[in-house]
């Protein structure tokens, strides 16, 4: 199933150097990321039209479920701002963030490891994951990961595997 998900990979890793270095002799790196953003709405736009196109088609043969929703602009954001549990994602996405942020920073730091800074952002990203974890266990609603998941020694050992696995390669 690995081999499967990562064969699109084996086209990458012998066509986008080349890319990077053709960019980087005759282009700039500007162009490097408009061409990126035109590539992904070229190969975005046929799925989308095949969407719109279905829906076209599922509401002609009356198949399409009508919308039932009555709920006003403030009262969605509210529901999807609590189903989306984006307390939870912001408290994840900074934490790993602010932890793993001082390996790259840290050479380029004035006093490396000792900086001020590193060490905050480390201590910092730490009490936010540990915060994620107090949010999902006792305050969330509807949390983002379920607290039965993050205390299954199998499920963490997984996630931990699958992180060392990724750092090697």
């Amino acid at each position: 199933m690995y081999g499967i998900f990562t064969t699109p990979t084996i086209a990458t890793v012998f066509a986008g150097p080349k890319i990077a270095q053709d960019f980087h002799d005759y282009s700039t790196w500007r162009w490097a990321f408009g061409a990126f953003i035109i590539i992904l709405v070229a190969f975005c736009i046929p799925p989308g039209l095949i969407f719109l196109w279905s829906i076209r088609e599922c509401k002609k043969r009356g198949i399409y479920p009508a919308r039932t929703n009555t709920r006003s602009m403030a009262e969605a954001l509210k529901y999807y701002f609590v189903q989306f549990d984006v307390v939870g994602m912001l408290l994840t996405i900074s934490g790993w963030s602010l932890l793993l942020l001082p390996f790259s920073l840290a050479s380029y730091a004035p006093h490396g490891w000792s900086s001020y800074y590193i060490i905050l952002m480390i201590v910092l990203g730490v009490v936010l994951l540990a915060g994620f974890v107090a949010w999902e266990k006792f305050f969330a609603p509807v949390p983002y990961i379920p607290w039965k998941f993050l205390k299954d020694r199998t499920i963490l050992g997984s996630c931990f595997m699958y992180g060392f696995m990724f750092l090697s390669i």
